[in-house]
């Protein structure tokens, strides 16, 4: 827009300007007249430099806020909100406009639609702007909840375990010993149902990936990735995370899983407790891999050392989501009388992996594992009230918030893992009463 400059009056300019030919009597001044319009100039040329600083900041806010966007989700009303408080904002405030939000991932089941939509209702805080949902029908191979046998699992369970012939390295012999025995297994309500789904996850980071990608939508602050049965207090996560700098590439766990450290020193989240990825980190996660350019890239250097067999899935020009996922479903479970490697990690051992080793994540700085590279995981930590959120010998922190046969979470809790549909329901309601400008209405599970 062509800002105009107002334009000084035109008496005062015919005063000044008036031709001796054109004029009977010559304007005179006296020193004191001449000092007084001197003035009069000044103070048009400041009134003129403000209107102008004004015009063209006021046309920056509006240009930013009516640019053409992409298609949004049906739930996502945040950030028209909050571009309408910036396009009202002056320039001169020191109130930070500066939108707050968050997507959400949810690894669900087609099982428990009504758990699904109780989760997406507890995510109506405004900082949430898109709500993902991930289930069977996403998967691979949609056809496993309901074609693999329990006779199938227990082969996969002895592939995985019995693996020979193979240069595995220590993070992968050390794992293999601890993949999805039997005896565990029979103990969990449906075996089978908690084998497909140990794909699922990454099914669901590709859907996100396309939808960044098609739609250009600007990365979220934060990225969380959760089961359907978890619950985040998003006010209070605000609280906690608007502080700092989402730029920064790092990874929380909502509990993290510390494997012995003189064994191997791997970690990797609890899925259940969420896992939240930084804006910087998605960042790192999305960028496309160069490696045949020839230029210095550590990811092509740990492709080449290979740790858990995925060198042969990467094709040059992929992301980490897209090598994650063909990782995980380059051999359908259904198949594994014809495995040659098969797939043999739990998911959250995936996104460990790939996390800590694949640079993702910056280093913890942490003095105790200042020599160990891949040590690039935290854990969730609240005002204080925890600093840390880890299973290793017990459980610390969140990693203790979760329902059990005898205790649901407690009220105002940051973070419940196992939550049912109600417990949800009633938190999320009474949190809309304690800052109901802080919410908005959802009725559906999402996209």
């Amino acid at each position: 827009a062509t800002v105009h400059r107002a334009r000084t009056p035109p008496t005062l300019w015919a005063s000044w300007r008036t031709p001796r030919a054109q004029s009977s009597t010559m304007v005179r001044f006296s020193d004191k007249g001449l000092i007084l319009l001197c003035i009069c100039f000044v103070i048009q040329a400041i009134l003129l430099y403000k209107q102008d600083v004004s015009l063209s900041s006021n046309r920056n806010i509006h240009d930013d806020a009516s640019a053409p966007s992409a298609p949004s989700a049906p739930h996502d009303t945040t950030r028209t909100q909050q571009n309408n408080q910036a396009a009202n904002a002056t320039t001169n405030t020191s109130i930070d406009f500066r939108p707050f939000t968050v997507d959400i991932l949810s690894v669900a089941s087609i099982n428990q639609i009504d758990l699904l939509n109780a989760q997406h209702r507890s995510f109506s805080h405004k900082s949430v702007r898109n709500f993902f949902n991930v289930t069977e029908v996403d998967d691979a191979d949609p056809d496993c909840h309901t074609k693999l046998t329990m006779e199938n699992v227990k082969a996969i369970s002895d592939f995985c375990r019995r693996r020979k012939g193979l240069k595995l390295s220590g993070v992968f012999r050390y794992l293999r010993g601890l993949y999805a025995r039997i005896p565990w297994l029979e103990q969990k309500a449906n075996p089978v149902g908690w084998m497909c789904a140990q794909q699922r996850p990454y099914s669901g980071l590709m859907k996100v990936n396309r939808h960044y990608r098609q739609s250009s939508e600007e990365l979220p602050d934060y990225f969380i990735i959760m089961d359907d049965d978890t619950y985040y207090n998003m006010e209070l996560f605000q609280q906690n995370f608007k502080q700092l700098d989402s730029s920064e590439p790092f990874v929380i766990a909502g509990c993290l899983i510390r494997h012995p450290i003189h064994m191997v020193n791997f970690t990797f989240p609890f899925g259940g407790f969420g896992t939240i990825i930084s804006k910087g980190a998605i960042q790192n996660l999305l960028q496309p891999i160069q490696c045949k350019s020839g230029a210095s890239d550590l990811k092509c250097d740990r492709l080449e050392e290979n740790l858990v067999g995925e060198q042969q899935y990467f094709v040059d020009g992929m992301n980490l989501v897209e090598l994650m996922h063909r990782y995980v479903n380059a051999e359908r479970y259904r198949n594994v009388d014809n495995w040659t490697t098969g797939f043999c990690m739990h998911s959250d051992w995936v996104s460990g992996f790939f996390f800590n080793y694949y640079y993702v994540s910056r280093h913890t700085n942490e003095a105790k594992f200042a020599a160990v590279p891949q040590s690039r995981m935290t854990s969730y930590t609240a005002n204080g009230r925890y600093e840390k959120s880890e299973i290793y010998s017990k459980g610390t922190g969140f990693c203790n918030s979760e329902r059990t046969s005898t205790k649901e979470c407690a009220k105002d809790v940051d973070i419940c893992h196992r939550a049912t549909a109600d417990w949800m329901e009633t938190e999320t309601n009474h949190w809309k009463l304690k800052v109901p400008h802080r919410f908005k209405n959802v009725s559906s599970h999402g996209t």
